[in-house]
């Protein structure tokens, strides 16, 4: 997390913030199935690898989602599985099924 943001109210915004939109959330829960590089994000979620990119920079920056090189590739995972959660309670909040995520 940014270590600039000095309330605890700020630091939980900047949760919602960044898991704000669907393709990240999309991504989040991709990534909670199991780590991956871009290219097999690309596969699963049919999204342009630019665009990926981008998303995962943003949840990088903003530590929801660390990365390791093995060989050529980078792995991405989330930094704490509880953000799973809190997608689950997002969605049953809007009525939604965990199914349809």
């Amino acid at each position: 997390m940014d270590t600039n943001i000095s309330t605890s109210e700020e630091r939980v915004t900047q949760i919602f913030r960044l898991v704000g939109q669907p393709n990240r959330v999309r991504i989040l829960l991709e990534l909670g199935r199991d780590e991956a590089c871009v290219c097999h994000l690309e596969a699963k979620l049919g999204l342009r690898q630019a665009t990926i990119s981008q998303h995962l920079t943003a949840l990088k920056e903003g530590g929801l989602v660390l990365s390791r090189r093995e060989r050529r590739y980078i792995f991405h995972r989330l930094a704490d599985p509880a953000l799973l959660e809190i997608i689950r309670l997002a969605a049953r909040a809007a009525g939604v099924a965990v199914e349809e995520l």
